[in-house]
């Protein structure tokens, strides 16, 4: 059995946690690639808490030159990885008009790609790692490493959230289906889907995802004003060097927070005018959920279909007669300041559409509608333990479901939705699913852990705390030092 373990760490430090609770139980031989801003560069280079045998500061290895891209290299590199650099570039929001500070060019982004190869290809080749220690990836870099280690046979070990809510498991793919023919039922629990579901309350992934603190969305007005005038005072040169800041001085940041805080408010305004809260029409109804814009269940789990206002679009031309359909704005929108008052105004022109406020809850909209379509989201599966089949856009981890119809070819969508409308949902296979998932699974709440981390070394959004020292580092981790054992515990069994 090979024992190299390569971790990729960011400011979250879950990764560090573990690998500080794998130390302790294992002989194992550890690396480390640090995803971290360079404020925190000099308290993990003179860390004593976990003995990396090397380590690597990634922001160090993929500053920008201006040498011109060698195409040369990448076309190999594709060939080499079976990888679509064009499709990584995609993956990253960075990259996109979302980003307010710079505009990268063709051979700008090409040559970070070029950078960000060359590097992990030099890490992999020194380590020859047997696994990869990895969050749940959601920039295009660190999905690059994990792609690159897919190609290579190096076991890849994601930390990933499950189907439902307070429950994680550990895989190489987040999409991966669960096997229906292993899982054994009791064939007397759970005769009715109200039981199935009443059973679920305690796993409620809605009511696990609202207590997020990420991002500085919910400090109060004074608070963010202090944060953000202790901010200001600090000097700022240390990460011109960083291709996600470009741009993004100090003056242009306030200036684009504020402008985007009067926005939101604006369309706030809006929103609670014009989108519907009585769903208690006498209509047949067809719900599709929004998701939240960037996000990387649109960008990596679904690259064709991220433009969610076309794909309204084509799911209204579809619709039979007599049918509505219900677009739920989703609440985490909220900290991406809303979407953009055209994009809404636009929805609201199609004459067999109705945009719902994002305070309804989904259980309202499972209980009214006939049929749920989402590109990725959970919603597809939440909506059969209301009866209700589903229709989704690309692969996804229960589209093993009898009543969840994957489509093939956007022309194909009037008649699916057709066909869909009339499928009963298997009670006994949702049984085995759910058994499935609990068995594969373990107990963890990221959200509630990446909260403390927010609140313990982040300045309200802006960026981490600076002068970190060691011992508070050592303080976090020994009061939780019960989560990171269980985690630990859950990769050796992978290991």
């Amino acid at each position: 059995m090979g024992n190299n373990v390569l971790f990729w760490i960011d400011s979250v430090l879950i990764q560090f946690g573990i690998a500080k609770s794998i130390q302790d139980k294992n002989n194992l031989n550890l690396y480390a690639i640090f995803d971290i801003p360079q404020s925190m560069k000099y308290l993990f280079k003179n860390q004593k808490i976990v003995n990396f045998e090397k380590e690597w500061y990634f922001w160090d290895h993929v500053k920008m030159g201006k040498k011109q891209p060698d195409i040369k290299y990448l076309e190999s590199f594709e060939k080499k990885y079976k990888i679509n650099i064009w499709m990584m570039t995609y993956y990253e929001a960075l990259f996109s008009n979302r980003n307010q500070y710079h505009k990268f060019s063709h051979d700008e982004i090409l040559l970070i790609l070029e950078k960000e190869c060359r590097f992990f290809e030099k890490v992999l080749e020194e380590t020859k790692p047997n696994y990869l220690v990895i969050k749940f990836t959601d920039f295009h870099r660190n999905h690059l490493l994990k792609k690159m280690c897919n190609s290579l046979g190096i076991k890849v070990l994601m930390l990933t959230p499950t189907i439902i809510g307070y429950r994680s498991r550990i895989v190489d793919e987040y999409n991966i289906q669960y096997d229906l023919d292993k899982a054994e039922i009791d064939d007397k629990k759970f005769k009715e889907f109200s039981e199935l579901r009443e059973y679920l309350e305690k796993f409620d992934k809605f009511g696990q995802s609202q207590t997020i603190i990420a991002g500085g969305g919910k400090e109060s007005l004074s608070n963010r004003i202090k944060i953000t005038s202790k901010w200001i005072k600090t000097k700022e040169k240390e990460d011109e060097s960083r291709y996600d800041y470009y741009g993004a001085a100090k003056f242009k940041i306030l200036f684009t927070r504020t402008k985007g805080g009067l926005k939101k408010k604006n369309r706030e305004s809006f929103i609670d005018k014009k989108f519907e809260r009585n769903i208690d029409k006498d209509e047949n109804i067809i719900y599709f959920p929004l998701q939240v814009e960037p996000e990387r269940s649109l960008s990596i789990d679904s690259p064709f279909f991220v433009n969610q206002l076309e794909v309204i679009k084509n799911i209204a031309k579809s619709l039979p007669i007599g049918y509505k359909l219900y677009v739920k704005e989703h609440y985490g929108q909220v900290f991406r300041n809303w979407r953009d008052q055209k994009y809404y105004e636009e929805i609201l022109d199609l004459p067999n559409v109705v945009l719902v406020h994002y305070s309804i809850k989904p259980q309202k909209l499972f209980e009214k509608c006939k049929l749920v379509i989402t590109i990725s989201g959970t919603s597809g599966f939440e909506s059969l333990l209301y009866e209700k089949p589903s229709i989704v856009f690309v692969d996804v981890n229960y589209g093993n479901l009898s009543a969840v119809n994957r489509i093939n070819n956007m022309e194909d969508l009037p008649n699916l939705i057709r066909n869909a409308l009339v499928q009963k949902v298997d009670l006994i296979e949702l049984n085995k699913f759910i058994k499935n998932v609990i068995d594969n699974s373990f107990e963890f709440n990221e959200i509630k852990l990446q909260n403390i981390v927010y609140d313990k070394f982040h300045e309200g959004g802006f960026s981490m705390k600076r002068n970190i020292t060691n011992s508070e580092l050592e303080s976090f981790l020994k009061e939780q030092k019960p989560i990171f054992d269980n985690l630990a515990l859950e990769y050796i069994k992978e290991i």
